[in-house]
């Protein structure tokens, strides 16, 4: 395969990426570091159209680099393959993440890698782990499972219909708060990487969502059933996860390296620690989900009011007992939610939590205070789940970063620093047969 990428130097203002091959397709990811470089990931072609004329060479820009995420092996000159399948023409700001993309069949895998890389591009530099060297992380600690998502491995996908309140509107010019219905792509799953995580288990399960607001417009969302992230940095999630891979020769995690790194940092067992606490939900659809992160909601006059999110069942929460768990056996929250929603029960509220002046807005481990304000932005109705392992939600990313005007992120390092290994994972999963 030839591939056909470049090295982008630090600090470009715009900058075009061309991507061509006679049999795959390269996908966008970045990685972190002095200079941001174009990462080779690839998918099936997406069609056979011949592009426009495109130059013989391409020079790159930028110092190749070394190091030990492989940058030398950056060619001084990108020369096409003679037969091209597809040209994509991207061009990312630094001011903001407008693109211009030539797809002869625009497809959504792509374009969600491209969102994701460039929310990378834009994001401080504080928050620039390697993406890649995440990815793996997660792999090493929690098993690879070629096709699934690197966190949320099982899950399923289902459709919904939002609508908007006025309360929302009041809060942000967003088109999702019109008061009108807008389709909802929604992901329910269990937390990490393995595709048969067992249902009855303490641990996190997650509600993912995609709002197809007017045109073309996406806001992407990713929410889980505790109220606090599981790391505050990258930085601290990383280091995180490498402690917990297994040692070579004992195929198991070093515990001196766990703990150690655990008594240094003890936010990532705050979220291990809640769900402890807590007792098995009885469904997807009888727990609370919440954003973590907190974002400004922007008004007509372009007041910005800050917040943390959570979605909460119509009808309030559900939980088993540890013998009713037990029971239920490991392989039964799919078929419940499909039972419930086609008996039209299963719906959410949008509410918002208000932050005040002094709260803290930038940390996924810190909740705001019990006592602020809350209002409801909308209800979430979920009409429909899938079948099989198959639906529309198989390849979305849900880059928590894909917002809509009216929405900001907040300066939560925990929340930029998302978006890239999102791209890297997806990449990977497109090469390998994207399952759910």
């Amino acid at each position: 395969m030839i591939p056909a990428y470049r090295a982008m130097p630090a600090g470009a203002g715009k900058f075009p990426v061309m991507l061509a091959d006679s049999t795959k397709v390269p996908v966008l990811g970045l990685y972190a570091g002095t200079d941001a470089f174009m990462k080779q990931e690839t998918i099936a072609p997406v069609t056979t159209r011949p592009p426009p004329s495109t130059p013989k060479s391409w020079p790159a820009t930028g110092s190749r680099g070394t190091g030990p995420d492989n940058r030398s092996h950056i060619p001084a000159t990108l020369t096409p393959h003679p037969t091209l399948t597809l040209t994509l023409t991207l061009t990312l700001t630094l001011t903001g993440a407008s693109f211009m993309q030539y797809l002869p069949h625009p497809t959504k895998p792509v374009l969600s890698v491209l969102a994701a890389a460039a929310a990378l591009w834009l994001q401080p530099a504080s928050a620039q782990v390697d993406p890649s060297r995440m990815v793996n992380a997660f792999e090493a600690a929690g098993g690879k499972f070629d096709g699934f998502r690197r966190s949320g491995a099982k899950g399923v996908c289902a459709t919904g219909e939002f609508v908007g309140s006025a309360e929302g509107r009041a809060l942000s010019v967003s088109s999702a708060f019109s008061g009108k219905t807008v389709p909802v792509t929604v992901r329910f799953s269990m937390g990490g990487g393995n595709p048969k995580a067992p249902d009855n288990a303490r641990s996190q399960r997650n509600m993912a969502l995609e709002f197809d607001l007017p045109g073309g417009e996406r806001w992407q969302m990713g929410n889980i059933s505790a109220p606090i992230f599981g790391a505050a940095t990258p930085e601290q999630m990383l280091g995180r996860l490498e402690s917990l891979a297994p040692d070579p020769e004992t195929k198991k995690p070093n515990p001196d390296k766990v703990k150690a790194f655990a008594d240094a940092n003890p936010e990532v067992l705050m979220q291990a620690k809640y769900f402890a606490n807590q007792p098995v939900p009885a469904s997807f659809s009888k727990v609370n989900y919440w954003g973590v992160h907190a974002f400004a909601f922007v008004d007509a006059a372009g007041k910005k009011q800050f917040g943390k999110w959570v979605f909460e069942p119509v009808g309030g929460t559900q939980t088993l007992t540890d013998d009713e768990a037990k029971a239920k056996g490991t392989d039964f929250l799919f078929d419940d939610i499909r039972q419930r929603v086609a008996a039209g029960g299963v719906a959410f509220d949008f509410n918002l939590q208000l932050a005040q002046a002094g709260d803290k807005i930038d940390s996924a481990v810190t909740p705001l205070p019990d006592d602020r304000k809350k209002v409801t932005l909308g209800r979430l109705v979920v009409k429909s789940v899938s079948a099989d392992a198959t639906g529309p939600c198989v390849a979305v990313n849900y880059n928590p970063m894909n917002l809509p005007k009216g929405v900001e992120p907040s300066t939560d390092p925990m929340l930029a620093a998302r978006a890239a290994p999102y791209a890297v994972s997806l990449g990977r999963r497109l090469v390998e047969g994207a399952k759910q």
